[in-house]
């Protein structure tokens, strides 16, 4: 995985969880997140790190990860959204 691709993917996560309350999994994700973020380590490392957070979401009751088309909506919309 590219740099650029996971710092857009884990920015979406991030500005989810600036909106949901997911317990002590917020500081494990953010954790996660930061290291993942760090610049300079090879393709694979970042999917390796990409792999862990889309596991981790995936144990949350309404996880951050979609399957399928991506809306055209802004992530910070979409994260009020999922309140309402």
């Amino acid at each position: 995985m590219e740099y650029n691709k996971l710092i857009e993917k884990t920015n979406n996560i991030i500005t989810w969880l600036d909106v949901n309350d997911v317990g002590s999994m917020d500081t494990v994700l953010r954790g996660l997140i930061t290291s993942a973020q760090v610049e300079g380590q090879t393709d694979k490392q970042y999917e390796q790190f990409w792999s862990s957070i889309r596991s981790l979401c995936g144990t949350l009751p309404n996880s951050p990860i979609r399957k399928g088309t991506q809306p055209t909506l802004p992530t910070e919309i979409l994260a009020l959204w999922i309140l309402l």
